[in-house]
């Protein structure tokens, strides 16, 4: 028994030497440990995440046991590492995707309302006035309706939203203009026809970004080239 681990436990390895395994790693089985014990290979080796407890101390604990013959006499051979800050993050991981699916639920329902009720508006006006404005409103809210269903998806899964896919780079360039208040603001389009792999809803999002970015911090007539 090395000083390292005995510290887990504020304590001396003097103090564990001779005490059993299971009275300090509560999942071994005094009634099987012999057979498990024995069950081992030569270069066999077995991993476990647990929870070591000692002299009122619980430490959580990543365990690599191995056996080796030297000599004709097998002789196992255990590391063991504190997991206590890993395992804190794992929790404080949790926590926080919790926190976010319950927000991403709370932004569906509260934003989906008042998005509702918009565009029942727009679609009454539409079928009594041909304005270039309202088709302009109605893609904004489409497009407010298509993010609030990638952020509770997001939050869900907690995985990237999407696949890949060659996109038109301008094209989403300019959808994504059209959907920010540019006010004086100019878009100047150096090229054409360019096509790079992106999840297109990502790619226009993180333009949309940029550009008010750019209005809000370079001015209302600030011109922005891609």
């Amino acid at each position: 028994m090395n000083d390292s681990y005995a510290e887990l436990f504020s304590v001396t390895p003097a103090d564990l030497v001779g005490v059993a395994i299971w009275e300090v790693a509560p999942e071994v089985d005094p009634d099987t440990f012999d057979a498990y014990w024995n069950s081992f290979a030569d270069g066999d080796t077995r991993q476990a995440e647990t929870v070591h407890e000692y002299s009122g101390n619980r430490v959580p604990v990543a365990t690599v046991t191995t056996q080796r013959t030297i000599g004709g006499a097998p002789y196992h051979f255990g590391t063991i590492k504190d997991i206590t800050e890993r395992k804190a993050q794992e929790r404080e991981i949790q926590q926080q995707n919790e926190r976010l699916e319950n927000f991403a639920g709370l932004v569906s329902h509260d934003l989906r309302n008042p998005l509702n009720v918009a565009q029942g508006y727009v679609d009454i006006l539409q079928a009594d006035i041909d304005r270039d404005e309202l088709t302009l409103v109605d893609n904004a809210l489409e497009r407010m309706d298509s993010l609030v269903s990638e952020l509770l998806q997001l939050a869900r899964t907690n995985t990237p939203v999407g696949e890949t896919d060659p996109v038109s780079l301008f094209a989403t360039v300019t959808k994504a203009w059209d959907s920010v208040a540019t006010i004086d603001a100019d878009l100047r389009l150096a090229g054409s026809g360019t096509q790079i792999l992106a999840d297109e809803s990502r790619l226009r999002e993180l333009f949309e970004n940029l550009f008010r970015n750019a209005i809000e911090h370079a001015g209302a007539d600030v011109e922005v080239t891609v």
